[in-house]
C-alpha cells in the first residue's frame, strides 16, 4: 500500500498587533503551529528567531533590543520566545489592573 504525502504551502500568521498585547498567547500559539507544520523546528535557531521576528512585524526588533537577553541568547529561539512571553504577559497584567481599577472607581461613583 503506497502512502502519499500532501504537499502544500503554509502561510505564516498575520503580523502581531502590538496595540493588543493581551492577544500574545493566541498569536504565539498560532506561530508555534506554523513552526511545526512548516518544519521550521528543524532549522537552525537563528533562522527560527529571524522568522519569528519577521512574522511579528517591525516593532519586534525594538522590543527584542529592550529585553535583557545576551547577544548569544538573542539567537536562541526558546530564549527569545520566552522573553517576549514575559514582556507581553506583564503588559497584559498592567492593562487588566488598569481596567479593574477603572471599574472599581466607576462603581464607587455610581454608588454615591
Amino acid at each position: 500500500m503506497a502512502t502519499s504525502s500532501a504537499t502544500f504551502s503554509i502561510q505564516p500568521p498575520e503580523p502581531f498587533d502590538f496595540s493588543k498585547p493581551h492577544e500574545w498567547t493566541k498569536w504565539i500559539r498560532r506561530f508555534e503551529r506554523f513552526r511545526q507544520a512548516s518544519n521550521l523546528t528543524t532549522s537552525l535557531d537563528e533562522n527560527q528567531v529571524n522568522t519569528l521576528m519577521y512574522c511579528m512585524g517591525d516593532e519586534a526588533d525594538d522590543i527584542l533590543r529592550g529585553l535583557k537577553l545576551s547577544k548569544t541568547d538573542q539567537l536562541i529561539y526558546a530564549k527569545v520566545r520566552d522573553g517576549f512571553q514575559k514582556f507581553f504577559i506583564v503588559k497584559k497584567n498592567i492593562v487588566y489592573e488598569f481596567y479593574e481599577k477603572e471599574s472599581l472607581e466607576s462603581q464607587c461613583l455610581h454608588e454615591n
